[in-house]
């Protein structure tokens, strides 16, 4: 998935319904379409439609496999011959349901409002200082057409613990977060089950904006927990550029979970992951979605500090920082062109959960 140019653009209307923009201004029938499914049918079609208009043509649907149907769609040009384009759309991702709860084991508590879990009596995995985040360190993009920083306001963010309480099963903590937008209350739950640390998080809005960049919770382990896994997009990608990247199974380390920005900045970002993990090689510390799949950030050093860096030499790492987010909002092309357009930006107009396992394994 390496085209940044797409003649033609895709986007899943419903069933076997297609949208097809004619992004040319000149050609009519010149490039063909091969629908990819995940189950290894494909169907091919050289659509007709006119330069800078759209319509919607029918394909047979895949099946779906192992909880995922999804289609990549390959643009062929048929004078050149070449491939000038892929992208992959996902109709249907499944995610499995919680667990059955059960008391938390002796090496998961509470200490200061965070969950800290232990291995052999020694903290592996521990929530961050700042253990919700409601705002990114802001990007190139994140500007309007004076070049204000849109971000700031949400920045400006403080945590204060109201409660902790431990219940019958585990811990509920609930949370004050104040930024200059507006007032939310956090209401975080551990709880055990065979399969971790069931964590479920739900944001509420006490008062002020109902619209918020992200909404995700972050954990600390030590920089030797360095190699990553995961199953997501397998590129950098938010909810307004995430299809030119497939879903995978990706290794790397955690320096590749950022982008090498001049300008220090919010990047990385992995949509649509079922499982997440870090290891030391050794230990393994896994994040598993539950119920749906969740937006995932690994960085060398908080999103606090990154609001400082001025240069790629102020990048100092001070550990390995996963955040599970339930949603971050589009990139936009804000700082040449239009910002984020509505359809990807969040509105907090009920509660939103967010809820994921977490658990330690042998590597």
């Amino acid at each position: 998935m390496r085209f940044i140019y797409r003649p033609i653009r895709v986007a899943h209307v419903s069933g076997g319904q297609f949208e097809v923009f004619n992004t040319t201004a000149f050609s009519t029938g010149r490039y063909r379409l091969a629908f990819r499914w995940n189950d290894g049918s494909k169907t091919i079609l050289t659509p007709q439609t006119a330069p800078l208009t759209k319509e919607t043509v029918t394909v047979p649907l895949g099946r779906a496999v192992d909880g995922l149907l999804a289609v990549i769609v390959e643009t062929t040009d048929t004078v050149t011959g070449q491939i000038v384009s892929e992208e992959q759309l996902v109709l249907a991702q499944e995610v499995a349901a919680a667990p059955a709860v059960k008391p938390l084991p002796g090496d998961v508590a509470v200490e200061k409002g965070r969950l800290v879990c232990r291995k052999s009596g020694v903290v592996v995995v521990a929530g961050a200082d700042e253990g919700t985040l409601l705002y990114r360190a802001p990007t190139d993009n994140d500007v309007d057409a004076m070049f204000h920083n849109l971000m700031v306001l949400y920045t400006r963010q403080t945590e204060e613990t109201v409660s902790t309480q431990q219940t019958a099963d585990g811990w509920q903590v609930v949370t004050k977060i104040t930024n200059k937008r507006g007032h939310y209350m956090v209401t975080d739950t551990y709880k055990g089950t065979d399969s971790g640390v069931l964590v479920t998080s739900v944001l509420h809005r006490v008062s002020g904006s109902q619209e918020i960049p992200r909404f995700g919770k972050t954990f600390r382990l030590d920089e030797v927990f360095d190699a990553v896994h995961y199953v997501g997009r397998s590129g950098e990608s938010y909810c307004d550029m995430k299809d030119q990247f497939p879903i995978r199974a990706v290794d790397c380390t955690v320096a590749d979970m950022t982008e090498p920005n001049l300008r220090p900045q919010e990047s990385g970002n992995r949509m649509d992951c079922t499982v997440a993990s870090v290891s030391d090689g050794k230990t393994c510390v896994v994040f598993e979605a539950v119920g749906r799949p969740f937006e995932l950030g690994i960085k060398p050093y908080t999103d606090r500090a990154l609001l400082s860096m001025k240069h790629r030499r102020d990048e100092v790492r001070t550990g390995t920082y996963v955040t599970i987010q339930a949603f971050q909002q589009g990139i936009g092309t804000g700082a040449c062109g239009p910002g984020v357009m509505p359809e990807f930006k969040y509105h907090l107009k009920e509660d939103c959960t967010l809820q994921f396992l977490i658990r330690i394994e042998e590597a």
